[in-house]
């Protein structure tokens, strides 16, 4: 063997065996940015509409450079479109939250400021000099809150026939939309997303996990499975951009987000053979000013972030809500089962009660027949008063039975009652897990 020769490798590496394992580098990632596929989930398309004008043009700005290699999936435009008009109208709602903070911090900072005055014995008119002061910046605050939130330049009459930002997303994105999938293909896919969530591969299957089927629970799959035929078809590496943070997207580990998770990546090479990647939009900012040269201000970078904080608080907070919903609906259903059994045992016992009264009754019918006709033929009088005795007992045991089908027809119609109310009362938790799960899948989306 020559030493000067290096050996040839008898294995595999690392990185050639286990890619998924390993994120891209900086430099890797500038390069997708500068010649791979850019494509965008709902929540990034649905969060230009909570950014300043000014935040949102430079989003905007930054999508434009990427041209032809700009690419939404049919999934996500779909999404888009549900979710457009309740975003706007979140966003036109959300000043007054502030404003309604500031004002109840006000009267704690009144009352806070007549307590200090009243423990500490401080001159009256020194109290109402703070108090005037103190109203005097809380209405400059307002006041200035109120001016911002007019500034917001959607509403929502205007935007069913001018929204600037739609303007600027149907001329981006004309030619840039994935196909509508056949019928066949959308159910096709669905099975497969569930064959897969119940392997636990991702993506999508956290969405079964919350009670959703069919179609409903696929949309992460369905979106997955575009992403996979179009870089397939333009063999350019992907980077999609998205807030998401569910688990069957993302790797994190005790806090950390190391990055999408191996299998998707894996996937990606084996079907398309191009790398993966995945980012948040305040990422593609930074990156996008770092790399491609485009004006991106700091008070961008930190509104992005902001907003990047409070989609995972929504998420949070949908998420809680939901669980707590379906945990009333799952203790109704119980309630409402066992208010059904009971109605149940109590027809069942007024029902045996019943049986058991005409049985008493067709017996002493008899026993009155046998008196009657030893009557009519001298028949011996101790048969005639024992068959009378046997009478009065049949008469009180009927008596009593009469006592006890009242009881249990009462019983009965209150556990009817309880069931029905029971029943109306599962409805209507079924009712709220079924909003807050819509509320979490919208929070999901955008």
């Amino acid at each position: 063997m020559d030493p000067a020769k290096p050996a040839e490798p008898i294995g595999g590496s690392f990185r050639s065996l286990f890619p998924g394992f390993y994120q891209l580098s900086t430099v890797e990632q500038a390069e997708i940015l500068q010649s791979g596929l850019v494509v965008l989930d709902t929540n990034v398309l649905l969060d230009l509409y909570r950014y300043t004008k000014e935040a949102r043009g430079e989003l905007l700005g930054l999508l434009e450079l990427f041209g032809d290699r700009l690419w939404i999936p049919y999934q996500v435009a779909l999404e888009f479109h549900q979710n457009r008009m309740p975003v706007i109208g979140e966003r036109m709602r959300e000043p007054e939250g502030y404003i309604a903070r500031l004002a109840k911090t006000h009267e704690g900072a009144v009352s806070c400021v007549g307590e200090f005055g009243r423990r500490f014995g401080v001159d009256s008119e020194d109290v109402e000099r703070l108090l005037a002061t103190l109203g005097q910046a809380y209405s400059s605050i307002d006041a200035h809150f109120r001016t911002i939130q007019s500034e917001y330049d959607l509403r929502l009459p205007e935007a069913t026939s001018g929204d600037p930002v739609l303007d600027v997303l149907e001329r981006l994105f004309d030619g840039h939309i994935g196909l509508r999938p056949s019928a066949d293909s959308i159910a096709a896919a669905v099975q497969e997303a569930a064959r897969r969530a119940k392997s636990r591969i991702p993506p999508g299957y956290k969405d079964f996990d919350g009670g959703k089927d069919g179609e409903r629970a696929s949309g992460d799959y369905l979106l997955w499975k575009e992403i996979l035929d179009e870089a397939k078809k333009r063999k350019l590496p992907v980077i999609l951009v998205t807030n998401d943070v569910k688990e069957d997207w993302i790797t994190r580990h005790q806090g950390f987000t190391i990055g999408p998770r191996s299998e998707l990546k894996e996937e990606m090479s084996d079907v398309a053979g191009v790398k993966f990647h995945i980012m948040n939009s305040r990422t593609l900012l930074r990156q996008g000013r770092d790399f491609l040269q485009v004006h991106v201000s700091d008070s961008t970078l930190l509104e992005a972030e902001e907003s990047e904080r409070q989609y995972k608080s929504r998420l949070a907070e949908a998420e809680m809500r939901a669980s707590d919903a379906r945990k009333m609906a799952e203790q109704a259903q119980m309630e409402a089962a066992v208010r059904r059994r009971e109605a149940e045992d109590a027809i069942s016992r007024h029902a045996a009660a019943s049986a058991q009264l005409e049985s008493l009754r067709l017996r002493q019918k008899g026993i009155l027949r046998l008196v009657g006709r030893g009557s009519e033929t001298g028949g011996v009088a101790e048969d005639e008063l024992r068959l009378t005795r046997e009478i009065g007992q049949i008469e009180q045991m009927i008596e009593a039975l009469r006592a006890e089908i009242a009881v249990s027809q009462t019983r009965a119609d209150a556990a009817r009652m309880a069931s029905r109310e029971a029943e109306q009362a599962e409805a209507r938790t079924q009712e709220d897990y079924y909003s807050a799960k819509a509320i979490l899948e919208q929070r999901r989306s955008g």
